[in-house]
C-alpha cells in the first residue's frame, strides 16, 4: 500500500497525453486511495466510454468475420480447409468470451447481426465471384445458430461447391 501511495504521489503530474500508461496507474491509485481531488474526472469518463465502444467494435468485428467464414464454408465447400474451421471456432470462442465478461453485449450482438451479415455477404461476394449471386440478401441463419459450435452450413448447390 505504501508503494502504491508513493507511486500515486510521484505520478500525479503525469498527463494522459504525455504518458498514458503512467496516467492510468496514477488514476487507479487515486481511486483506490479515495483521493477524489487527484482524479481527472472528464478524462476518466472518456476513457471508460472508449473502453465500452472498443468492446462493441470488437464484438461486431468478430461477428462479421464469423459470418464471412460461414458463408465461405457454405458456398466454397470444395475449398474448405482446417484453417477455415479454426477461424470459425476461434470467432465463436472470442464472441463467447466477450459475452462471458460483458453479458450486456448480447444486445449489441443482436442489434448488429443483420448489418454484419450484409457486410460479410459483400465481402464473401468479392471472394466467391460467380457464387455471389446465390448468397441470400437476408441471413439464412439465426444468431443462436451461428454461435452454436455444432453448426456447420451444408454445401450450397452450384459450381463452387
Amino acid at each position: 500500500m505504501a508503494e502504491t501511495k508513493k507511486l500515486s504521489t510521484a505520478m500525479q503530474t503525469t498527463s494522459r497525453d504525455d504518458d498514458f500508461q503512467a496516467w492510468l496507474v496514477d488514476q487507479a491509485s487515486a481511486l483506490h486511495a479515495r483521493q477524489h481531488h487527484s482524479l481527472d474526472w472528464d478524462a476518466l469518463a472518456e476513457e471508460l466510454e472508449d473502453m465500452a465502444a472498443a468492446d462493441k467494435r470488437e464484438m461486431r468485428k468478430r461477428l462479421r468475420n464469423l459470418l464471412f467464414h460461414l458463408l465461405k464454408w457454405q458456398y466454397q465447400s470444395a475449398r474448405r480447409t482446417s484453417s477455415w474451421r479454426r477461424t470459425i471456432n476461434n470467432e465463436r470462442d472470442e464472441i463467447d468470451d466477450l459475452l462471458k465478461y460483458s453479458p450486456s453485449l448480447i444486445t449489441e450482438l443482436s442489434l448488429s447481426f443483420e448489418e454484419m451479415y450484409e457486410r460479410a455477404r459483400r465481402d464473401a461476394g468479392d471472394v466467391l465471384k460467380g457464387a455471389a449471386k446465390a448468397i441470400p440478401a437476408t441471413c439464412p441463419w439465426t444468431l443462436e445458430m451461428v454461435r452454436e459450435p455444432d453448426f456447420w452450413p451444408e454445401p450450397a448447390p452450384g459450381p463452387n461447391s
